[in-house]
């Protein structure tokens, strides 16, 4: 599995402590509806920091779609609905890259 979606009104997190063989195996990077924040953790039972500590068991690093590290946006109250993960390493620059790119795409038609 190359690459997983998830928009699952609140449980992305639960899905991604329950996949660790897909995780563990394959390594998919991960496109996410992100709505946790500081102000809503009770309702989803989870919290921004027990997120990104799991991403990091995971070994997988956390982006905004323009390509910026999220971590810190996360932590602060992330202003975006949708976060990408990618396994950090070699794979995570290539793929990073594409996110960039396809932002960028993405922005400049939108401009027009």
């Amino acid at each position: 599995m190359d690459f997983i979606k998830l928009d699952l009104e609140g449980n992305e997190i639960k899905t991604l402590r329950g996949a660790s063989t897909v995780k563990t195996q394959d390594g998919p990077a991960i496109v996410m509806e992100f709505g946790l924040n500081s102000g809503n953790e009770g309702l989803y039972g989870e919290t921004c920091q027990s997120f990104i500590k799991l991403m990091q068991q995971m070994n997988y690093a956390i982006y905004a779609p323009w390509g910026e590290p999220a971590e810190a946006m996360v932590l602060a109250g992330y202003p975006f609905w949708y976060l990408f993960a990618f396994p950090k390493g070699r794979q995570c620059a290539g793929l990073l890259e594409l996110l960039k790119s396809c932002f960028e795409e993405a922005s400049a038609e939108v401009a027009k």
